[in-house]
């Protein structure tokens, strides 16, 4: 550690003489560092001190206790060793007021000095310098003028200073007054050893460069390298319209194969990243007419006009990029194709519940809503479903099917579910509650085959609400004909209300085979992105049929 000295060369005045005011007192010193005189920017600390340096009666920041350091510094400029600085100077930073009655009661007050270079630390100097005869002239004069008129702000003006003075104020100070070591640091460069350790510590601390806060002619040329971004720094919100305009378009997510069904919608979607993006769906490499935006709708799919490979060429003004093609095999055979098909209700048809369900079976067998069931788009593999809120209003309701032998769901419930899969205004041949049947249900249900995702189940066992706590498809063929004309309304009870959604629902007036049903239960798990709940023997659990 380098060694500090220091001589303090006492200069008392008193500027304020008002007992009101406290005083300010001038005092100049002297300070060497390892034997040469220190030039710069110093901190210091000061105290008035008893004589054996162990009362405190003053610091510049109040801080000081039995002669301790204060915490707080003072900024003084030092040349060539030297400086000067106003005690009680309450304008200058860490710099507080001195009280008059520091000097009328103390009179064996001394003063003792703290410095540090911001290199090596605040280090004491000594000797502590006792006062001269100034402040405790300064103190005899206040007791005396005790109650005194003081000069008012303002009440010395320019007439009552001499002329020497009045010359001085109006002199203008040219470069051949400085002093050359002014001189010399006004044509200094400034270099760390020019800068506090403050300063220095903020460059080598992370910066932010705030919107607007640098412009072209604040950096060098080619200042900015590829090697100075950090990686992934600079995303799409910090660069301008004018700049994004002119990058590539990236497509982030590609358009996903999907079983299509003969006489059904499906919608292929690409997501890029980039501004000012255009469309243009192709299939077997040629521009498909008016498909030029980021999702491709096909409406009643057929095999002849859709088969083929399907992709979009994204482009700007900047570059392009074409996504992966995918194979669209428009599968012949659904659900219609099966004779007896009496009601098909499809939620993934709609965008929003209308007054009607329209059947889809060619009967009109259309459903009536009631109350506010609702359509949730997008719920499960991309496909719409109808929700219902476990509520006595909320219902759908069709002319009475006596006749039904096969009934096929795509369904899930809530686990607070109170209601049953089937209900009708006259019959109760579906009823159940917790489980699938289990209230008086007709013999020709309960005796029939129920599967739960292509795996048979007894109903009268089979908890409903966690077998359906995930979106399944449940099939029945029953024994005998049966009767419903509403989905979530009991036919008495208003508390038997389904609760849970309904994706799609198809009745049968005819016995299917075991093959009709697998068939039925592929095209079903394939279309709502069910397969995984197959069982792996399942024909269908890896294909279409």
């Amino acid at each position: 550690m380098k060694r500090i000295a220091g001589i303090v060369i006492l200069f008392w005045g008193l500027l304020i003489n008002a007992l009101a005011v406290p005083p300010v007192l001038n005092y100049a010193g002297q300070v060497a560092v390892n034997g040469e005189a220190f030039d710069g920017n110093g901190l210091f600390k000061f105290a008035l001190v008893n004589m054996d340096g162990n009362v405190t009666y003053w610091s510049n920041d109040g801080t000081s206790v039995d002669g301790s350091e204060p915490q707080a510094s003072v900024s003084v400029s030092v040349n060539g060793g030297l400086y000067a600085v106003l005690l009680g100077n309450t304008a200058q930073q860490g710099m507080g007021p001195i009280d008059p009655a520091v000097f009328a009661q103390h009179t064996d007050a001394k003063l003792r000095v703290w410095f540090s270079d911001e290199v090596n630390g605040f280090q004491q100097l000594s000797p502590d310098r006792p006062f001269a005869s100034v402040p405790y002239a300064f103190s005899a004069g206040t007791a005396r003028n005790s109650g005194s008129a003081t000069i008012a702000p303002d009440s010395i003006d320019r007439s009552m200073l001499s002329g020497d003075i009045r010359s001085d104020l109006n002199r203008t100070i040219s470069h051949n007054d400085l002093s050359p070591q002014i001189k010399a640091d006004i044509n200094a460069t400034i270099g760390l050893d020019r800068l506090s350790s403050e300063v220095i510590s903020k460059l080598e601390q992370n910066a932010t460069i705030t919107n607007g806060s640098l412009s072209g002619r604040k950096m060098a040329d080619r200042a900015v390298t590829a090697s100075k971004i950090a990686s992934n720094a600079i995303t799409t919100n910090e660069l301008s319209e004018q700049i994004l305009k002119y990058l590539k378009p990236e497509i982030t997510t590609q358009p996903q194969a999907l079983t299509v069904y003969a006489d059904s919608n499906v919608s292929y979607s690409v997501i890029a990243e980039g501004k000012y993006l255009t469309y243009q769906w192709k299939k077997d490499g040629v521009d498909l007419t008016g498909e030029t935006n980021a999702t491709l709708h096909i409406t009643d799919a057929n095999a002849t006009l859709h088969d083929g490979n399907y992709s979009v060429l994204v482009r700007n003004d900047f570059g392009s990029e074409e996504t992966a093609q995918i194979k669209v095999s428009v599968s012949m055979w659904y659900p219609a194709l099966i004779s007896g098909l009496k009601l098909w209700l499809d939620a993934s048809d709609l965008s929003i519940a209308g007054v009607k369900w329209i059947d889809k079976s060619g009967n009109e067998n259309n459903a009536n809503k009631n109350g506010s069931p609702a359509i949730v788009t997008n719920i499960q593999n991309g496909l719409s479903a109808m929700n219902y809120l476990g509520v006595a209003t909320d219902y759908h309701e069709w002319s009475d099917i006596n006749d039904i032998r096969t009934v096929f769901w795509v369904i899930r419930a809530n686990p607070t579910n109170t209601g049953w899969i089937l209900a009708d205004d006259n019959q109760y041949h579906f009823h159940g509650d917790t489980f699938f049947w289990n209230i008086s249900p007709s013999g020709s249900v309960t005796n029939g085959v129920l599967n739960v995702n292509g795996t048979t189940v007894n109903g009268q066992t089979a908890n409903m609400n966690s077998s359906l706590a995930i979106f399944s498809i449940v099939s029945l063929r029953t024994t005998g004909n049966v009767e419903a004309s509403r989905f979530s309304k009991d036919r008495h009870e208003n508390f038997r209300n389904w609760k849970g959604e309904l994706g799609e629902l198809m009745i049968y007036n005819s016995v299917l085979t075991e093959s009709e049903i697998s068939k039925t239960e592929g095209y079903l798990a394939n279309k709502w992105g069910l397969t995984d709940n197959l069982p792996s023997n399942h024909p269908y659990k890896n294909k279409a049929p």
